[in-house]
């Protein structure tokens, strides 16, 4: 074998490694990159979840007392305010029911059927507001955990 033809083979190995290695790099860094990006929308997702199940449970106009009793009120100049974050629980849950993991999607899916319910419930029968800020709060428990164990650390 001569050395020119000997010295193309080995260009041609190197050139084949060469563009093989930039073919498996490219798809590594793909690979990463979304998964990174699912990350950062799960992230989104559980904490606006989390912010608008904390600001309807905390959500009042004025705090009355009542005897030796502090009470909190919600007063009609919050109340279109609630309703909004009533309809941005609803829509969170779904961004989250997208893009948390398999081992949550039954539980999310779950509470945003009975969070809709409850909304619903409210909204049209005028069910007391004890019991939707009871769903509302079960939610934010079940979520919290969820996005433990989805982006966080599970604490133990």
């Amino acid at each position: 074998m001569d050395a020119a033809i000997a010295g193309l083979i080995g260009a041609a190995i190197g050139a084949v490694a060469g563009m093989a290695g930039t073919l498996i790099t490219s798809y590594l860094q793909a690979k990463q990159e979304h998964a990174k990006w699912i990350r950062d929308k799960r992230v989104e997702a559980y904490s606006n979840t989390i912010r608008y199940l904390v600001r309807a449970l905390n959500k009042r106009s004025s705090l009355a007392i009542e005897g030796s009793t502090l009470t909190s009120v919600m007063g009609k100049d919050v109340i279109k305010e609630w309703f909004d974050d009533l309809s941005e629980i609803l829509v969170w849950l779904s961004a989250v029911s997208i893009y948390c993991s398999k081992n949550q999607q039954s539980k999310i899916a779950h509470t945003t059927q009975v969070v809709n319910k409850a909304v619903c419930d409210f909204v049209n029968s005028g069910s007391a507001t004890s019991d939707l800020q009871n769903v509302i709060s079960t939610a934010l428990g079940i979520v919290e955990e969820c996005a433990r164990q989805d982006v966080g650390r599970v604490v133990k």
